[in-house]
C-alpha cells in the first residue's frame, strides 16, 4: 500500500550517488551539510531543527507523525544585504545532501542570489540515521523529507529576512517531495487552508510507486513546473505527464519532456548504465483522499503475500514503528520479484538546463 511508496522510492532514487560534491562526515549528531558548508556557502548558516517521521500520507492526515518526533538539518544562504528576500527550501535525491556541494548546485546558488532569492538546502537523512537511500532504502521514507519542507517553512515564516514568498526545488526524490508538498490535501495539514509553497520545480520524479494522491489537486496558490527526460527509465516522463494532466489545477502545471535526456542529467558525466533497481513491471501505488492504498498493491501486501492481516494492522505497525515497518514493506517488492535491474544516468545536462531553472524562479517568485 502506501508504504510501497516509499519503499520504491527510496530505492530507485539513487542520483546523488554519482556527483561531484563527494562524501563527508554524516551521523545523527553532524550532517553532512556541515560538509558541504565548508566546500562551497561558508556564509551560509547550519541550523537544526525538530520535525516528525512517518512511512506515508495516512499517517500524515491521522496525525500518528506526531507520534515520532525527529530532527533534520537546513543549511540557510542569503543574499548579501539586510532586505526581506524569497527563499528556496531545496530537498536532496536519495544519495543525500551530499550533491549540493557539485559545481551543478553552486552555480545555481550563484545566480539565484544574483536575482535577490535566498536558498535553504535540506538534509533530511543524517540525523534520523541513514546516509543515502541507495544502500539503505527501507530507513528512508519520502514522507520525512515532505514533512521536513513544511517544518522548514514554519521556521522561515519567523525568519526576519523572510519577505513570505516560498519556493521548492529538487531532483528525482527531490522532484517528488515537489508533486508531493504541492497537494493540497497533504499541505493543508501543515498550512490549516488550502495554500502552500509558491511554486514548485519538480526534476525527474517517480509517479507510479510514490504513493502520491489518486486525486491530485495543486494547491490554491503554486505554479508547479515538471521537467522529465525522455529517455528517463528510472523515473519515466509518461507516467508522470499522465499523472499531471489529469491534475485538478493542471491550467497552473507546466510540463517539459526533454527529447534525449535521461535521468539524473544534471551529473557532470555521460551517460552511463548502472546496476539500479528498475520498477517499471512493478503495479502502481497511490493513495485515496485519506492517505488509504488503492489498487493492485494493495491486494498483493495484504492477501497474495500476508504481510499484514488487515489495512488496520497495516496503519498500527507504521505508527508504531516506522522503521521496522518501513523494512517489511521493503520486502514486498523482494517478494513479487517486480524489478529487474540496470538504469541508464547522466547527460550532462547541468549547464543547458541553468537558465531555465533560474528564469522559472525569477518569474514566478520575484
Amino acid at each position: 500500500m502506501k508504504k510501497l511508496l516509499l519503499i520504491l522510492f527510496a530505492i530507485f532514487i539513487s542520483t546523488s550517488v554519482f556527483a561531484e560534491g563527494g562524501q563527508g562526515t554524516c551521523t545523527k549528531k553532524k550532517s553532512i551539510l556541515s560538509t558541504v558548508k565548508k566546500k562551497a556557502y561558508k556564509n551560509a548558516e547550519i541550523i537544526t531543527l525538530d520535525s516528525f517521521s512517518s512511512v506515508d500520507s495516512y499517517g500524515v492526515i491521522k496525525g500518528d507523525y506526531k507520534s515520532n518526533p525527529a530532527k533534520f538539518t537546513g543549511l540557510l544562504s542569503l543574499p548579501s544585504g539586510t532586505n526581506k528576500v524569497p527563499i528556496i527550501i531545496w530537498q536532496h535525491g536519495s544519495g543525500g545532501a551530499a550533491d549540493f556541494a557539485s559545481n551543478y548546485y553552486q552555480k545555481l546558488h550563484s545566480g539565484l542570489h544574483e536575482m535577490g532569492i535566498g536558498v535553504m538546502f535540506l538534509d533530511s537523512y543524517c540525523a534520523r540515521g541513514v546516509r543515502d537511500t541507495w544502500h539503505d532504502p527501507w530507513k528512508g521514507p519520502l514522507m520525512n523529507q515532505a514533512i521536513d519542507s513544511f517544518m522548514a517553512l514554519k521556521y522561515l515564516k519567523s525568519h526576519p529576512r523572510f519577505n513570505g514568498k516560498i519556493g521548492a526545488a529538487g531532483h528525482s526524490r527531490g522532484g517528488a517531495n515537489g508533486i508531493m508538498i504541492s497537494d493540497v490535501k497533504f499541505a493543508s495539514i501543515f498550512t490549516g487552508n488550502n495554500k502552500g509553497f509558491d511554486v514548485v520545480l519538480a526534476e525527474a520524479p517517480e509517479c507510479r510507486m510514490s504513493g502520491f494522491f489518486v486525486n491530485y489537486e495543486l494547491t490554491s496558490n503554486t505554479k508547479l513546473k515538471y521537467v522529465g527526460g525522455s529517455l528517463d527509465n528510472w523515473t519515466p516522463a509518461a507516467p508522470c505527464v499522465e499523472y499531471l494532466k489529469k491534475a485538478k489545477s493542471n491550467k497552473k502545471i507546466e510540463i517539459d519532456v526533454k527529447e534525449g535526456w535521461h535521468h539524473y542529467w544534471i551529473g557532470n558525466f555521460d551517460v552511463r548504465e548502472v546496476k539500479a533497481p528498475n520498477f517499471e513491471g512493478c503495479p502502481y501505488y497511490m493513495v485515496d483522499d485519506n492517505g488509504v492504498g488503492v489498487g493492485e498493491i494493495v491486494e498483493i501486501g495484504l492477501n497474495k503475500h500476508n504481510l499484514w492481516p488487515s489495512m488496520e494492522s497495516f496503519h498500527k505497525g507504521a505508527k508504531e514503528n516506522p522503521k521496522k515497518h518501513f523494512k517489511i514493506m521493503m520486502s514486498l517488492l523482494k517478494k513479487e520479484k517486480c524489478f529487474k535491474r540496470g538504469v541508464t544516468l547522466g547527460g550532462n545536462h547541468g549547464v543547458e538546463f541553468r537558465p531555465e531553472f533560474l528564469n522559472f524562479f525569477k518569474t514566478n517568485l520575484l
